[in-house]
């Protein structure tokens, strides 16, 4: 079939390199071992003229690229605290992560941070994102890592699950 033929239907959600859970919420959400979507555009934040891009043209670098994405329930300050320290992570383990990106819906959001983006409601509504959701792209377009959305409480372990997945690629590799 084309579909065989164009590597479209792979998937890698039962793979060993792949963590965290679908939202349960939003069973249809892009989780890990999916390919990151296509048809979502993006605005950057206002240090980047709010220049449209998409959004899964960001993850295409050489190492892994870490999205936070904060939907209608995200809190302000808590999304900004969450993207210094994704960002710092990010920066410390520069063998396996290339970026850090932040968009949110809320544009109060992306006054308290200009490196902080627009989010478009309906790539909310396509990513499952009530809260605060993390999604780690891998290299070849796939999600590694899809974390939070549940509740609150698990956005704080946001820098260490990116730890525990940051060590399973380098054991993996």
């Amino acid at each position: 079939s084309v579909m065989s033929k164009t590597e479209l239907n792979v998937e890698y959600g039962a793979s060993s390199i792949v963590r965290g859970r679908s939202s349960f919420k939003h069973p249809d959400a892009p989780g890990p071992g999916a390919r990151m979507p296509n048809t979502h555009t993006v605005r950057l934040g206002p240090d980047d003229g709010w220049k449209s891009t998409p959004l899964h043209g960001l993850a295409f670098c050489c190492g892994h690229t870490v999205l936070l994405l904060g939907g209608p329930d995200a809190d302000g300050p808590n999304f900004v605290q969450l993207y210094k320290a994704v960002s710092d992570f990010v920066a410390a383990e520069a063998g396996v992560f290339e970026a850090a990106f932040a968009f949110a819906t809320d544009p109060s959001i992306t006054s308290l941070s200009g490196k902080i983006g627009l989010l478009e409601s309906s790539t909310v509504d396509a990513f499952g994102v009530d809260g605060i959701v993390m999604l780690v792209v891998r290299p070849d377009g796939f999600i590694g890592l899809r974390e939070g959305d549940a509740d609150g409480e698990a956005e704080k372990a946001f820098p260490e699950q990116l730890s525990k997945y940051s060590s399973k690629i380098l054991r993996g590799l």
